[in-house]
């Protein structure tokens, strides 16, 4: 004959039973919660990437437009140089001496008129 469960036994496996489906289920809230949180980190992330992507197109277009800038300011100083060049070199060859816009100096080999 089987020996038949006493009450004491059989409210131990219930207990350990009982025990069993709450560990699954706080295992199961915890991957969860873990989960709730990496989707808020990922969230963040996410948000933080876009605002760096604007942030990294507007700093192309400050880029660029200060590229194009430094480009006209370029090109209008070397037109600036070469006129200033040509002018002193026809200056040369008209008079000999280059007009540089300073008044010479009193000494020898000049004279005062």
């Amino acid at each position: 004959m089987q020996n038949k469960p006493t009450k004491v036994e059989q409210a131990e496996q219930k207990l350990e039973a009982a025990i069993v489906r709450l560990e699954t289920a706080l295992a199961a809230k915890t991957r969860s919660g873990k989960g709730a949180d990496q989707d808020n980190q990922s969230k963040n992330l996410q948000a933080e990437i876009a605002q760096l992507k604007a942030e990294n197109v507007s700093l192309k277009q400050a880029t660029d437009t200060v590229s194009k800038r430094l480009d006209q300011t370029i090109g209008r100083l070397k037109v600036a140089i070469d006129e200033n060049s040509n002018n002193l070199i026809k200056q040369v060859n008209q008079s000999g001496e280059p007009d540089t816009g300073r008044s010479q100096p009193n000494g020898p080999g000049y004279s005062i008129d």
